[in-house]
């Protein structure tokens, strides 16, 4: 089971869809970076799980249950439940190349100074 679950995520902003039915699965101990061109979706599927907007459809699920995030303040409630239970979260920024998403990692200390994850995540 995925810790973290997104599936069928749609969002539009009037007539233009954003995001079309997106799926993301994220297991325990797993690092993703989310690289696109610009207008790809990649700010709109992080503002979607961080609360400042929502979906039009699709669901959210964090360790097997639902998880409804209506706000930013939400989502750092959400964060903080997750800490507690000893699940490390690391934010990053979203990334235009898999080179801005290595210095994101690399700097955001998630990796830092730990040259054998880092490497296994970017081989």
């Amino acid at each position: 089971m995925a810790l973290l679950e997104l599936k069928g995520i749609v969002k539009f902003f009037g007539p233009i869809p954003a995001l079309r039915g997106v799926d993301l699965s994220v297991e325990k101990a797993e690092v993703h970076a989310l690289i696109g061109e610009n207008g790809a979706g990649k700010s709109t599927l992080m503002k979607v799980l961080s609360g400042a907007h929502r979906a039009d459809e699709g669901s959210m699920y964090f360790d097997g249950r639902p998880l409804t995030i209506r706000d930013p303040a939400g989502f750092r409630a959400a964060a903080a439940k997750a800490l507690e239970r000893g699940v490390p979260v690391v934010v990053l920024k979203v990334a235009r190349t898999e080179e801005s998403a290595k210095m994101a990692v690399s700097h955001s200390g998630a990796l830092a100074g730990n040259d054998d994850a880092y490497n296994a995540v970017f081989e």
